[in-house]
């Protein structure tokens, strides 16, 4: 049975999009049967992963029939056991009521849940807002996965993301687990940088994980060219960290999936 994990933060350049998009490749490159949802309004992972305007505009909600199974809507990419599905919105959200949530908020637990017997993970890029189509996501994800740029935002927006995971927890989803918080777009010599991470690692030292994604002009380059770094360079610092970071998350107990070697 599959995992699903959101990958998520409500700041915006934090490396999200980056992170589904490598961490989903060197997931499928390492033998795992890999679905990748991109909920973000921005559709980074369609186009960094080599696809073009009509499947960035598809919209699987637009027509009037309820959707069961989201197979005829998933993209095939060129890396092998890499699937892509586009969902530009979920049909009932009404953005501007960010508590209220309403029961068909778990429509995308209910057409995913069926999927995880086919596949190892799926990992969903949420949006970058606590609420709507990111409320969503929780409710249908086994575990969130936090990116964080170590910045003078770091601590509030780490806060305000654990928080409503705790939310949806309490109150919808009582299985959802904190998978990790990892640092993105990292520079070891800068002292401000190091300060912030010892303080977030002082109050959230059990959900740190140990791999840091350093950055690298390989990364945006590899983007550039519609494609993850972890295949663009595969000898590239991030491309080794992505890799780690993909090892790292596999070894947590309820995962209890083992990646190829």
């Amino acid at each position: 049975m599959g995992k699903i994990i959101a990958i998520a933060a409500p700041k915006g350049k934090v490396g999200k999009s980056t992170s589904a998009i490598n961490l989903s490749a060197a997931l499928a490159l390492s033998g795992n049967r890999t679905m990748l949802i991109d909920l973000d309004p921005a559709g980074a992972c369609i186009t960094g992963l080599g696809f073009g305007k009509k499947e960035a505009s598809e919209d699987i909600f637009a027509q009037k029939e309820t959707i069961t199974t989201v197979k005829p809507h998933l993209l095939k990419t060129k890396i092998i056991n890499l699937e892509l599905l586009r969902i530009r919105r979920l049909p009932y959200i009404k953005e501007e009521k960010s508590i209220e949530l309403k029961k068909n908020e778990y429509i995308l637990r209910n057409i995913l849940r069926p999927e995880l017997s086919h596949y190892d993970y799926i990992i969903m890029d949420c949006p970058p807002h606590l609420k709507g189509t990111m409320n969503a996501c929780l409710i249908a994800a086994d575990s969130i996965l936090i990116p964080i740029v170590l910045a003078g935002f770091s601590i509030a927006v780490v806060s305000r993301m654990i928080a409503q995971a705790d939310f949806i927890r309490d109150k919808f989803n009582h299985q959802l687990k904190i998978a990790g918080i990892f640092f993105t777009i990292f520079e070891k010599d800068n002292e401000t940088a190091a300060g912030i991470k010892k303080e977030l690692t002082e109050i959230y030292e059990e959900y740190i994980l140990n791999t840091l994604i350093p950055k690298s002009s390989q990364v945006r380059q590899a983007l550039n060219n519609k494609r993850p770094v972890v295949v663009y360079n595969p000898e590239d610092e991030a491309a080794k960290a992505y890799r780690q970071l993909a090892k790292e998350l596999s070894e947590k107990k309820y995962f209890k999936i083992e990646l190829l070697h």
